[in-house]
């Protein structure tokens, strides 16, 4: 989709989702807990030597800056877990635990270089009996973000799981655009409504 052939990747990268405190004692930097570094994000877009508001290489469609939104799991045990953990209750009577977290970067065809943004991580929210989940973290960022960025012009990617309509309104009522993936077998009704209007020539 983007024109990029090859990925960098670094196998001695992964990701450390437990330590034990009598672990985290002997590192020779003390560990950040991650709204700590949540500042570091805008400073190395303002500091990446890019002009995101004129002739940026990361500007595509409507000359918008592409920023793809999606969900990755970095840790998932049976036997560890925490209170920020996701759970997921097996047929077995097994429990997975995991946690996930969002990760929006902004992306552009043709450019194997992305640029990380703010991450938002999906953990049990105060106030909240529903475990929490994708969606409920995407409209989060979009609340907690959308006014930083939205004067850059931004369209949102996302994929199937993203395009409903609450999550539509909360895109547009922050200021941005978006372009998600929409399957037949999840908007039947709206794939119904398209043949309609293919039948009647108004598409």
């Amino acid at each position: 989709m983007f024109d990029v052939g090859r990925l960098s990747f670094n196998p001695s990268l992964y990701p450390l989702p437990y330590l034990r405190p009598s672990v985290a004692e002997h590192l020779p930097h003390p560990l950040l807990s991650p709204p700590q570094t949540m500042p570091l994000f805008p400073e190395a877009v303002q500091h990446s030597g890019i002009n995101f508001f004129i002739d940026s290489p990361f500007r595509s469609i409507n000359c918008n800056l592409l920023i793809a939104l999606d969900g990755t799991q970095y840790f998932s045990s049976q036997n560890i877990c925490c209170e920020n953990c996701s759970r997921k209750e097996h047929r077995n009577g097994t429990v997975t635990y995991s946690h996930t977290v969002i990760t929006p970067v902004i992306v552009a065809p043709g450019n194997d270089k992305v640029i990380a943004l703010q991450p938002e991580f999906i953990t049990p929210q105060d106030g909240h009996t529903k475990q929490d989940c994708e969606n409920a973290a995407a409209k989060r960022w979009f609340i907690e973000y959308g006014l930083q960025y939205k004067d850059l012009g931004v369209t949102i990617l996302g994929d199937d799981l993203y395009c409903h309509q609450p999550i539509c309104e909360n895109i547009l009522t922050e200021g941005l655009n978006f372009i998600l993936v929409c399957r037949p077998y999840s908007h039947k009704t709206l794939y119904e409504w398209t043949a309609e209007f293919e039948n009647m020539g108004e598409i």
